[in-house]
């Protein structure tokens, strides 16, 4: 049952204030030099029409309902609940169409979109804009209209009148940038304004009008002021209801004005929106993922068998499966997964769901057989969204979902820096390119696979491009992928958003990881909301099949110290790589002379020392040897990846940096590893055995660079320090990551529940609305990053097809070698973002194409390591465009190994 009245009755249950204007049909809202001008009245229909649809698909009826509802119940001077809540929902849908009547301006007419019927007039004082305006109006026409609401309370009224001003912000910033919650009109503004309140027969006095907006010794409207300090007497508690009341209205004003304007000017009418309410689609990856006998990739379909023999998989006796073989494997996977939809089934009401599950078990299957019964449960779900920490992950994963459900191009996309853009179709068509350009950046698709940094922008942003987005997480299953992949200083951010956009949105949280902390320990509140998908975690993690996929091995921690000086860093790469030669021999020799070793070290300077030894040692003669380090451009390290996968030698050793560990695709045979934080560790233990079907594959650690230069200031690694060398060791090897995270998750809670801490700060900026400081004071990744272009050759074959399309187009073309050079690429993006386009649209494709192929030839650094190799750029035109253009590339940098200068690899910048 509805708590209150819907949006589109409460869109008609109101005096429409433009038809109070003399001459309406004057006004333009766009023009265009193709077709007539658009009439002003016929863009606001458009834009209420549109918001009209969103909430219809994405059910955000309820989601408003459950927000006000909430906001009420902490706010006691409310004795009128329905009616007060009513009229907050009137107030939330006239913004948007009160957003655009400032387009009355003349000057705007005038100048902006050259209206004959209007002549500029220098006395208005806010020139050409109309977002003031627009604001202006809404407030003096709701200030008397709460007035005479005879009904209410002096102290309801008062809480309107705060609720109107609220939802003046959207209407002030929607062609900014950003969402504020500051409103300041100066005296002489509103003075010069009041023609406009004349202008729409408002029914205020002028006095009335004057006190509003009546200014203090502080340059402030002292009665707004006023209204916010008595709107934060009256809400007790609870905050984030009002801050996402407030973000899903600037979604909708700005996604509407968007795609209304979009509808005018390119003439393309959005009609789909990237749904799995098509019961076609839904039977269709059902079908797919439970009943086909093959995958994409023609591979057989073990779900099938799942399904057909449930009751089977799910009564397997543990104890039946300790032997440590293929078939065990199987049947463990089998049985995991049945765990996890049995759990989903029991708890399909539910939100907050954990799968906790060793590597090796196929965390992706399990996922989609989680999604997929949600699905099935729940008919008013619609959306998927995968979430990653890192972009190798999400094409991963994009490549496996499409291959597992049989989705395509028209259903799922990956939002990503590296993706470049994502087509529908490939007609080259330009008003299907205008379509899919819409549908990009509104992610019309029914699964979406982003990135984590992305993803909680979209939850906590300010900015307008992720607001677009936040209306679409209603009715959505979200899958998180390795939360503990960041700093536990954010967790409890992490947790505080998912769990009330999970109660007020509607969305179901899958968080999984093979070392998953329990983060909703960090508030009392939250603690016990979560499912665990399994329930026998230990069954499955200390089973020889998964806890044998992979042996610690401390003897080097013993063997060697930590050095301290030059001379004691190269013995000790000297002797760990004896040592290393010694294990590759005896791997190989128990497996048909074949060996796949992976080596990684925490910094670059180190692994290229190491590297560089290998090289140059006539035992590894014989072995393939890559480095994969964060100066290796992506195609690469695909190379490198597919010759791993598809080997052409019988012995590989890789030496790396940590960047292996996020989330690239190798499955190697014995590893060694520079230790650091434990997490660290096991993700690169991640790396060996993947399958879990060989034998003997053991991680060696050992000690050689400072862990605190990089982990100085984590948790973990501070928690780690006062693990014993026993608790460390029993950790890694029997997976009992609780003993880590619980100590973390303690520490963390206690700082926050210390009202001295700045750790509890966080949650006041929601009290205060302070919009900025939400977004700034949460960041996945504390440093900025600034992207070096290396201008060399590359292989065509790393392009994709409507890449290739795009550059022909321009008349560039693969040399002979199949190779494209990386100055014409560069010239080509300068060319693109100076040249005047007619339709901004289309520019913005090209832009996002060719974004795309620039990722190819660049890599990031922390903008703080910039300073460090500033000689080595082009400080002319070249610097003018977001990348750092590595000059005479070829003295420095090899597409093979990195950079290979000692001067750049001394300065250890890239890790």
């Amino acid at each position: 049952m509805k708590s209150f009245n819907s949006f589109e009755e409460l869109s008609t249950d109101f005096q429409n204030l433009y038809d109070n204007l003399p001459n309406q049909d004057w006004y333009h809202g766009h023009i265009s030099e193709h077709k007539e001008p658009e009439k002003l009245s016929t863009h606001i229909e458009r834009v209420t029409k549109y918001v009209l649809k969103l909430v219809e698909v994405n059910d955000l009826d309820n989601v408003a309902d459950k927000l006000i509802n909430n906001i009420l119940s902490n706010s006691p001077v409310i004795e009128h609940k329905f009616e007060v809540g009513n009229f907050i929902k009137q107030l939330f849908i006239q913004s948007i169409a009160f957003h655009d009547y400032g387009k009355i301006n003349p000057n705007f007419q005038a100048d902006r979109l050259k209206n004959r019927h209007f002549q500029v007039d220098s006395k208005i004082k806010i020139g050409t804009h109309h977002s003031e305006l627009s604001t202006f109006v809404y407030l003096n026409h709701f200030f008397p209209v709460i007035e005479s609401k005879e009904t209410f309370s002096d102290d309801e009224k008062n809480y309107l009148h705060f609720i109107s001003i609220f939802f003046a912000n959207p209407i002030l910033h929607h062609h900014s940038n950003y969402l504020d919650s500051k409103i300041n009109f100066e005296t002489e503004i509103v003075q010069n304004l009041w023609q406009f309140i004349e202008l729409f027969s408002i029914n205020i006095s002028k006095g009335h009008s004057d006190w509003f907006f009546m200014r203090n010794n502080k340059g402030q409207n002292e009665n707004i002021e006023v209204y916010k300090d008595r709107f934060y007497d009256y809400l007790k508690k609870d905050y984030f209801p009002l801050f996402a009341l407030l973000k899903l209205n600037y979604s909708l004003l700005t996604a509407g004005d968007y795609l209304a304007t979009n509808e005018y000017m390119a003439g393309i009418p959005i009609e789909r929106y990237g749904l799995l309410s098509d019961d076609n689609l839904r039977n269709k990856i059902t079908t797919k993922f439970t009943k086909s006998e093959k995958f994409q990739n023609g591979k057989d379909n073990y779900n099938k068998a799942l399904y057909e023999n449930f009751d089977f998989y799910r009564n397997l006796k543990f104890e039946n499966l300790h032997e440590r073989n293929p078939e065990n494997l199987n049947f463990l996977r089998q049985k995991l997964t049945t765990e996890v939809v049995g759990n989903i089934r029991k708890h399909s009401d539910k939100k907050l769901f954990y799968i906790e599950a060793p590597t090796g078990s196929g965390k992706t299957n399990l996922s989609l057989a989680a999604a997929i019964e949600l699905l099935e449960n729940n008919a008013e779900l619609n959306k998927i969204f995968y979430v990653f920490p890192f972009t190798t992950l999400v094409t991963q994963t994009f490549q496996a979902i499409k291959n597992t459900i049989g989705v395509t191009n028209m259903e799922i996309i990956q939002l990503h820096s590296k993706a470049g853009f994502h087509s529908k179709n490939n007609d080259g068509d330009y008003g299907a390119d205008k379509l899919n350009y819409i549908n990009n950046l509104f992610i019309h698709y029914p699964i979406t696979l982003l990135t984590h940094i992305r993803f909680f922008d979209i939850l906590k942003g300010n900015d307008k491009e992720n607001n677009y987005i936040l209306h679409r997480l209603s009715n959505s299953i979200v899958i998180i992928d390795e939360i503990q992949s960041y700093n536990p200083n954010l967790w409890d951010k992490v947790i505080y958003f998912i769990v009330n956009y999970a109660e007020y949105f509607n969305i179901r949280f899958i968080i999984m990881s093979a070392t998953l902390p329990k983060i909703d320990n960090l508030f009392n509140d939250f603690q016990g909301k979560f499912v665990h998908l399994v329930e026998n975690r230990d069954q499955y993690f200390l089973n020889a099949n998964f806890k044998g996929r992979v042996n610690f091995s401390f003897e080097l921690l013993d063997k060697f110290s930590q050095p301290n000086t030059g001379e004691e860093r190269t013995k000790y790469l000297q002797n760990l790589k004896i040592f290393l030669t010694e294990k590759c021999q005896e791997y190989s020799k128990n497996n048909n002379d074949k060996i796949k070793c992976l080596i990684e070290f925490i910094t670059k300077k180190s692994a290229s020392a190491f590297y560089e030894i290998l090289k140059n040692d006539k035992q590894f003669e014989e072995y393939e040897k890559f480095i994969i380090s964060g100066d290796i451009l992506e195609p690469r390290r695909k190379e490198i990846i597919d010759e791993l996968k598809a080997p052409k030698s019988d012995k590989y050793v890789v030496v790396s940096t940590q960047v292996i560990e996020a989330g690239i695709d190798i499955d190697m045979d014995i590893g060694f590893k520079d230790r650091s934080i434990i997490d660290s560790d096991e993700q690169l233990a991640g790396r060996i055995n993947r399958n879990a079907i060989k034998e003997q594959c053991t991680v060696y650690l050992f000690d050689f660079d400072k862990t605190f230069w990089i982990y100085g200031k984590d948790d973990r690694y501070k928690t780690m320090k006062e693990l014993s060398d026993i608790e460390y060791k029993d950790i890694l090897e029997n997976k009992t990551f609780d003993i880590l995270y619980n100590r973390v998750t303690l520490k963390r809670k206690n700082l926050i529940n210390d009202n001295l801490n700045t750790a509890c700060e966080y949650y006041d900026y929601f009290k205060k609305f302070n919009f900025a400081k939400i977004n700034q004071e949460f960041r996945l990744i504390e440093q900025e990053n600034e992207s070096i272009f290396i201008p060399l050759l590359i292989n065509s074959k790393y392009f994709e097809g409507n890449e290739l399309s795009f550059l022909r187009e321009l008349n560039i073309f693969p040399d002979l070698n199949g190779e494209i050079n990386g100055e014409v690429v560069f010239d080509t993006y300068k060319k693109i973002l100076k040249n005047v386009y007619s339709d901004f649209t289309l520019k913005q494709i090209d832009v996002k194409i060719i974004s795309g192929i620039m990722s190819k030839y660049s890599f990031s650094i922390f903008k703080t390591q910039k300073e460090l190799l500033s000689g080595y750029f082009d400080a002319g035109e070249n610097c003018n465009y977001g990348y750092l253009y590595l000059l005479n590339w070829e003295n420095v940098y090899s597409y093979y190994d990195g950079f290979v200068s000692k001067e750049i690899i001394e300065k250890d910048v890239i890790l």
